[in-house]
């Protein structure tokens, strides 16, 4: 992407989380997009297609490196040394989401949450699909169970667990949540 690509989507992205500072995500409009950004409708047009659009490549920005591939290092937090395994994946992504808890608060208790628990669902799934069958062993599922249903259910589960931290207002610290969610959905009991 060029410089001037670039630019102009960080400042549509400043621009669109500045109004969620100030106002709802139902009652945020292009238009208001537009000008807080200082920018043409077509130029928005060109890089989003809606104002859902845009908040998935908002999501996109800062979760993409924790569901694809391998991390890059990161200052507050760094999973780029030694495996990048599921439980390190889920520990990443809660960093994320902590350090950017104001913002993720805004979105998450409001309107916008069904477009952002949605990336999070669809990143989650790839995931789980990258690594079903480790995961299968790991929790001794049954090959009667579809994959489709297993996937599902993991998304789900710790689609829950995120919106639980969202309502005490991420007050348990991100590692700790990481562990819970880890817990709860991937370490099998010996009983």
């Amino acid at each position: 992407m060029d410089r001037r690509k670039i630019k102009t989507r960080r400042a549509v992205f400043a621009a669109f989380e500045k109004l969620l500072s100030k106002k709802r995500y139902r009652h945020i409009t292009v238009s208001d997009i537009l000008e807080e950004a200082d920018i043409g409708r077509s130029t928005f047009y060109a890089h989003f297609e809606t104002k859902d659009d845009l908040l998935n490549a908002m999501c996109a920005e800062l979760f993409d490196h924790v569901f694809e591939g391998e991390p890059p290092r990161e200052a507050h937090h760094d999973f780029s040394e030694g495996d990048y395994s599921l439980e390190k994946r889920l520990a990443h992504m809660c960093h994320h989401l902590y350090e950017n808890r104001a913002e993720m608060l805004r979105l998450l208790s409001h309107e916008g949450a069904d477009v952002y628990y949605g990336y999070f669902s669809r990143g989650l799934n790839s995931i789980f699909f990258r690594e079903l069958a480790a995961i299968k062993k790991q929790m001794k599922v049954s090959e009667t169970v579809p994959d489709e249903f297993l996937i599902h259910q993991l998304s789900e589960g710790i689609i829950s667990a995120l919106r639980f931290w969202v309502d005490e207002s991420m007050k348990t610290p991100p590692e700790t949540m990481a562990d819970w969610i880890y817990a709860v959905n991937f370490k099998v009991s010996d009983v």
